[in-house]
């Protein structure tokens, strides 16, 4: 698309925001990524779903984390611009992503009792769901 279309494109159209420019090494991962997840869909719709909430803590949190990698924190800056900050938004949401899937049986088993740490889990989590629904 030529650069003088690309301006008005990106104002009105909110999925234009996307980063194009990562780099080999992190557009492979996210592929990488991607596929695993298609994959891990594919498995576990043909050999019966996870725990519940193993099976949506590895569904969002893997999406989550690359939709922190596709859509830059800084909105009105160049897409490549505030890379540092979205590299550290999607790995806290790999640490959350991983701490939901250890501590799942424990969660459940103790029927939703939750102490200190997985209250501040739980915030963090849903402070970056709402800025991911909002890039």
């Amino acid at each position: 698309m030529d650069k003088e279309l690309e301006k008005p494109v990106e104002d009105l159209d909110r999925e234009s925001n996307v980063r194009s420019h990562l780099g080999k090494k992190i557009t492979f991962l996210i592929a990488v990524f991607l596929i695993g997840v298609s994959i891990f869909h594919l498995y576990t719709s043909y050999a019966g779903p996870f725990v519940d909430v193993k099976q949506r803590s590895i569904h969002l949190f893997i999406l989550m984390s690359i939709g922190f990698l596709l859509y830059p924190f800084i909105k009105k800056s160049n897409h490549n611009k505030g890379l540092i900050m979205d590299y550290v938004l999607a790995g806290v949401t790999m640490f959350t992503g991983i701490y939901m899937i250890l501590t799942a049986e424990r969660i459940i088993e103790s029927g939703g009792r939750i102490n200190n740490f997985d209250f501040i889990v739980g915030i963090v989590i849903l402070i970056l769901l709402l800025e991911i629904t909002e890039e």
